[in-house]
């Protein structure tokens, strides 16, 4: 009822013609910066809304009886209109489908059929809008027995309004039967890329991959790294309101290619992948059509032992936390919502307990055996230094593929997992939760020759708090991760990551935050808890962390975030990482503008200065990696949009080892250059 209330409200004196005020798109009271203003204007380009005599609106006067009641008749001959039009809509497309007397013996022309598809579009938007209609009606049957009175003195017959109302009850109701089964949507992504070099050296990206590559390998010369991806994704969702639901996309495209070999040697090449940040591989397209299954979901909801239970199988996605179970968004270049959205994907089941206001969640599934039709595994999980671990002035490791200071994998590539999660308030508006997980692995990693140490197990627990403190957030957190053979854990100390953030938040002009975190060098949450630089989801710091946003207008905003780190002086096997000497300084800047309706603009720079300490033979340095962005987009409408970036790379590795950018050239501790991406998007 609040909703019809409020709704009756904004149409009073819906009776009170006034030519003057329809001569005007919106009230002249009403200032277009109000976040009412779209709503006014679509109630008055319905007639639902007048105003007074004198033209204006004056939303803040409380409305009297007597306009609560001429708002309702108002409300009721649009929803009655609303009513006989659908009805009309569909008698008429169900006799082009072939009602009785229609002859289909013939085929429909290509125009014939667009026409129905798009008679069915548009019916389709007006079922679901009138589908929210029905509490509305049912708040409208009340309010005309509440104002019967003041209905009547107007001269309005209530008894036939009450039984009108019923009539719109039971046609809405008739009208949610003519809903399609399934509703079809997807998207489609196109993207171009051109990748040049400076002073005869490779650029570098945030993900650690070069730029301005020629397609044979060989030596930057200029301009030479050209791409191009396109990619769509269809999505099957039933809409049935009760029993089982169900959900697929299925995508195709050639943005996740299998990587490609190069013949001459030099950099492997591939497209993208929503698992890995491919560091160390340069960009690469493929001709073939890759296929792939994104999600395939099943879910019903139910009650059981006065608990409420919703489940989910199929091949479903997770996000518990950045600490704990999180996808990190290894694709900066390309703007996709499933490809952005953090889920972990695996094929099995999460169930979800309700017990008032604690809810329990329990999931479990196959992290790995999932293929494109090209043969790529899609989103394969690390746990462990798997394309994570850094050792600036190490030693050790220095597989194909990956940049100096990304090693080999010294934990686990799960094949399944088990976890639960519980949330349960705290006080008035906190909330606590806590996690526990399993990840097994069908292989066994050595990390130990003699003794021989291996890994099949990884177990991961923790919780957080997130409280509101009068106008402060605070969020805290543990997270510890146990590697392990079967039942005996091996990795049990220095495996663990706490944090704390206080975020002050003021109106929508500005805000502050401020936070600490120690993560420990053996802590392997498949997590994602942020980027240094080109290194994932750093272990082996601590140190403080602020940040500060401020919105300069309505059009423009500034956000400005650092943090300084050193390292938590531990050596772990061959692994050197940071000494306690060591420092990392990261900073960010991001101003962005919006120019009008449709373009807005956005500058970037990101920092990463280092301190290292010379370890024995190694010498020591202050290496840097920075980064500048400009970009540009303009939305064509909600569904669509292009953009355009520019992004210049600057890396100086200081010749500390273990800071080469590319083990394709060892000898080389600079990589300067940039690239040019464009992407343009559609929903339908």
């Amino acid at each position: 009822m609040k909703r019809t209330l409020t709704l009756a409200l904004s149409a009073v004196l819906g009776g009170c013609l006034v030519t003057s005020a329809f001569g005007q798109d919106n009230f002249p009271d009403s200032p277009e910066n109000h976040w009412a203003y779209e709503a006014l204007l679509n109630l008055k380009k319905a007639g639902l809304l007048v105003g007074y005599p004198d033209g204006l609106f004056r939303g803040g006067r409380p409305a009297s009886r007597y306009e609560m009641a001429v708002a309702l008749n108002a409300l009721y001959q649009h929803l009655k209109g609303l009513a006989d039009g659908l009805s009309a809509k569909i008698a008429a497309i169900e006799s082009r489908l072939g009602g009785p007397g229609v002859d289909t013996s013939g085929f429909a022309t290509k125009a014939e059929v667009q026409a129905l598809r798009d008679a069915l579009a548009a019916l389709k938007a007006q079922v679901d809008g009138m589908k929210a209609s029905a509490d509305d009606i049912a708040a409208l049957k009340r309010m005309a027995s509440t104002f019967e009175r003041e209905l009547a003195s107007m001269g309005v017959d209530v008894e036939a309004m009450k039984k009108g109302l019923a009539d719109l009850a039971n046609r809405v109701s008739a009208l949610e039967k003519h809903r399609f089964p399934v509703d079809i949507h997807g998207n489609v992504d196109l993207l171009g890329y051109a990748g040049y070099s400076s002073d005869d050296r490779f650029g570098i990206t945030k993900e650690g991959r070069p730029t301005g590559v020629h397609k044979d390998g060989s030596v930057p010369t200029g301009n030479h790294d050209f791409n191009f991806w396109g990619e769509t994704s269809v999505v099957l969702e039933t809409t049935n309101q009760d029993g089982p639901k169900g959900r697929a996309r299925i995508a195709a495209g050639n943005t996740m290619a299998e990587g490609i070999s190069n013949i001459f040697g030099g950099f492997p090449r591939n497209a993208f992948h929503q698992g890995n940040p491919l560091a160390g591989v340069a960009f690469g397209d493929a001709v073939e059509m890759d296929i792939w299954l994104q999600e395939l979901e099943i879910s019903t909801k139910t009650s059981m032992l006065g608990a409420d239970v919703n489940v989910r199988a199929g091949r479903i996605g997770k996000d518990t936390g950045k600490y704990f179970l999180r996808r990190p968004d290894t694709t900066l270049d390309y703007m996709n919502p499933y490809w952005d959205n953090h889920q972990r994907m695996f094929d099995g089941f999460d169930l979800g307990f309700g017990f008032g206001n604690v809810n329990v969640s329990v999931y479990g599934g196959r992290t790995s055996g999932r293929f494109s039709s090209d043969g790529t595994e899609l989103w394969p999980m690390s746990v462990g230094n798997a394309g994570h671990s850094f050792e600036p002035g190490g030693a050790s490791g220095n597989p194909s593929g990956r940049p100096r200071g990304f090693t080999s994998n010294t934990g686990i590539m799960p094949d399944q997992m088990l976890g639960v999660n519980l949330d349960f308030p705290v006080m008035a508006n906190g909330k606590i939760n806590l996690q526990y997980a399993i990840f097994d692995s069908d292989s066994t990693t050595v990390l130990s020759a003699s003794p021989f140490v291996g890994v099949n197990r990884m177990t991961m627990f923790g919780g957080e708090v997130n409280f509101p403190l009068a106008f402060l957030d605070l969020n805290l957190g543990y997270s510890q991760t146990n590697l392990g053979y079967n039942q005996d854990n091996f990795i049990d100390e220095d495996n663990a990551a706490w944090w704390a953030k206080l975020a002050w938040n003021a109106n929508d002009k500005w805000g502050i935050h401020a936070g600490y975190r120690n993560i420990g060098p053996q802590f392997y949450a498949p997590g994602d808890w942020g980027r240094i630089g080109f290194w994932w989801n750093p272990n082996d710091v601590k140190g403080f962390n602020v940040g500060a946003w401020f919105a300069l207008s309505d059009q423009t905003r500034i956000m400005a975030s650092g943090e300084f780190l050193s390292g938590a002086d531990q050596s772990i096997g061959t692994s050197v990482g940071l000494l306690e000497d060591d420092k990392v300084n990261t900073f960010k800047i991001r101003i962005e503008h919006k120019v009008n309706e449709g373009w807005s603009a956005m500058l970037g720079l990101e920092r990463v200065n280092w301190e290292i300490e010379s370890r024995g033979l190694f010498a020591g340095g202050e290496p840097t990696e920075q980064w500048i962005d400009l970009g540009f987009k303009f939305n064509f409408n909600e569904n669509s949009w292009w953009s355009i970036m520019w992004q210049m790379s600057d890396v100086d590795g200081e010749g500390v080892l273990g800071f080469n950018p590319f083990s394709a050239l060892p000898g080389e501790f600079r990589a300067t250059g940039g690239k040019l991406t464009s992407q343009f998007s559609v929903k339908y």
